[in-house]
């Protein structure tokens, strides 16, 4: 069993800039919605934004431990109760490391850890984000329901898909497809309603959905100068 440094810290997203160390501002309410907070309370957003916004802890793993298992680490760091194919995991952006003074995606969240160290030559400590944004792929909202498809988020990308909350009450994931649900809890008079604007506007969504491509993807904005990244000393 190896261990290696968790440095985790929770950024959000303004324009063309990362930030870090301040209050959650506009990526609150996204923030909110993840946490399962009462109708977004915005000053019990701030106060959890803000003690969640650092976190150091020793991670063990194997050879089998993946970045989902790293996810779910810091996840239960956050009180969230989550497994990697129910709605709380879901509404997570997905992680990204900085390396190299790059930051890295991977959209193949079975990727070991083991994999990652040996690949970036790291040994010591990683730094991991969270991203939040104040723009969370809001589709639409209509009568007590909200569309979206958060960038970057956890789960598996092989079904093309819609995230809909109903009245911070229930959610669920409904395909773009064939307007399956995936995954949720969402009333049954209420999927009659989702699914049927999910195949009438078909295909905007499909013109929506993020598409990952497999592997490692580093943040090409931030790599040619064009994006900042605000308050992280990776030296530290």
């Amino acid at each position: 069993m190896n261990v290696i440094k968790i440095i985790y810290r929770s950024l959000k997203k303004i324009d063309l800039e990362y930030i870090h160390g301040t209050d959650g501002g506009i990526a609150l309410a996204e923030f909110a919605y993840i946490m399962g907070i009462p109708n977004l309370d915005s000053e019990i957003a701030h106060d959890l934004f803000m003690r969640y916004a650092n976190i150091i802890f020793e991670f063990p793993y194997d050879a089998d431990t993946t970045i989902t298992d790293l996810a779910m680490a810091i996840i239960a760091k956050h009180g969230i109760s989550a497994t990697s194919n129910d709605e709380n995991y879901r509404r997570y952006p997905q992680i990204c490391f900085y390396i190299d003074n790059q930051i890295v995606y991977c959209s193949q969240l079975n990727t070991t850890i083991h994999r990652i160290t040996k690949k970036f030559n790291i040994s010591g400590s990683l730094y991991v984000f969270f991203i939040f944004s104040g723009d969370a792929g809001e589709i639409w909202k209509d009568d007590g329901l909200r569309y979206y498809m958060p960038s970057h988020e956890q789960g598996s990308h092989s079904i093309p898909h819609v995230h809909v909350d109903y009245k911070h009450t229930a959610s669920g994931t409904i395909s773009i497809i064939d307007g399956k649900v995936l995954a949720g809890d969402l009333p049954s008079r209420v999927v009659k309603i989702v699914r049927k604007r999910v195949l009438e506007e078909q295909d905007y969504l499909k013109e929506c959905w993020n598409k990952m491509t497999d592997g490692f993807i580093i943040d090409i904005n931030y790599d040619w100068g064009k994006r900042a990244l605000i308050g992280i000393d990776a030296d530290k």
